[in-house]
């Protein structure tokens, strides 16, 4: 009875599963593994780690907002000033983007003068 009762609770959550995932929309289906998203502005703004970008999705259509070949972007995260950060994994600094998608100089080294080292991701500190 135990058993049947079980079994019938995991056959109602799978079921339940999948009618949730048949509401997933895919804004992106060329994605190179994208990663670190976050929402500024009435946009998403995401990094695709393989192809060495940060991207924006507007709600229509997706854009390749700034790009660095060799960085590994693995987040993203605009500042109070307007400016982005992006973590680049594979060069090991932090670097930085203007608003309209250029780039400024990259951080290599934390305020101590020590280098970084494969930086990962972003906290948002509000």
């Amino acid at each position: 009875m135990i058993k049947r009762h079980l079994l019938g609770t995991m056959f109602a959550l799978i079921l339940t599963s999948f009618t949730h995932a048949a509401n997933v929309k895919a804004i992106n289906d060329d994605a190179w593994l994208a990663e670190g998203p976050i929402w500024y502005q009435d946009k998403l703004f995401y990094v695709e780690h393989g192809r060495g970008s940060v991207d924006v999705w507007d709600g229509k259509k997706n854009a390749i907002f700034w790009k660095m070949d060799g960085c590994g972007p693995s987040a993203v995260l605009p500042t109070t000033t307007g400016e982005f950060l992006v973590t680049c994994y594979d060069n090991n600094t932090i670097g930085r983007i203007f608003a309209d998608g250029k780039s400024l100089p990259a951080y290599d080294k934390d305020t101590d003068g020590n280098p970084f080292s494969g930086p990962n991701d972003f906290a948002p500190d509000k």
